[in-house]
């Protein structure tokens, strides 16, 4: 269906182009033997389109050929997109027997939840795009202020690396880290249990022991 829709396009764009160019030919070269032959064949808006461009005046033709020039050049435009190859949906998994193919909103979503499982690591948004059977990750990541910026960042790029390869099955051809912001803890957030301090234990005092019985 889609590759349907994309002939349709494509060819709705050729007439359209086809038609304005042929109205600025009529219009700029020969706009009295078109309009006398359309009134001819038939009174339509077509024919008293150009029967007016052939009382109109040197600068208002020029008018018309500037904007029917911009319009075929707006649909040449839509034209050469139409015609370019989409961008891949997903990477083919390499060693799978058939056609294995890796969605990039699936590889997306692993590696967000893998980085943001890091310590230290607030939010992670990478972005995939795929190079054939390999794929580029660009990774932008906010910290915490109380991490090293350049150690947690070369850990999520390993750590990148290997859910690609490890987990996934996908190999990385290029893995880049930016960091978007260092933010302070926020206010009121739970301290990690290890770095609570034990809270020190009462040691129940024993009761006082009876004094001793008088001998008789």
């Amino acid at each position: 269906m889609n590759i349907f829709n994309r002939v349709v396009v494509v060819l709705l764009l050729l007439v359209f182009i086809s038609c304005t160019l042929l109205a600025i030919l009529a219009a700029m070269v020969a706009h009295v033997q078109a309009a006398t032959a359309l009134a001819d064949f038939s009174r339509n808006w077509l024919a008293q389109l150009f029967q007016n461009l052939t009382d109109a005046t040197f600068e208002e033709r020029l008018v018309f050929f500037l904007f029917g020039a911009f319009l075929a050049f707006i649909a040449f435009i839509l034209l050469v997109f139409e015609l370019l190859p989409g961008r891949p949906a997903g990477v083919k998994l390499a060693g799978v027997p058939g056609e294995a193919v890796l969605t990039v909103e699936a590889i997306t979503q692993r590696l967000k939840f893998e980085l943001e499982s890091i310590a230290g690591i607030r939010d992670a948004r990478p972005k995939v795009r795929p190079r054939g059977r390999q794929v580029d990750v660009d990774i932008e990541l906010r910290l915490d202020s109380s991490v090293d910026v350049g150690p947690k960042t070369q850990e999520a790029v390993d750590v990148t690396r290997r859910v690609l390869t490890e987990r996934l099955g996908v190999a990385p051809r290029q893995i880049r880290a930016f960091v978007r912001s260092v933010e302070r803890p926020r206010p009121g957030a739970a301290v990690p249990p290890a770095a609570q301090a034990p809270a020190p234990q009462e040691v129940p005092t024993p009761p006082p022991s009876p004094p001793p019985d008088n001998p008789p």
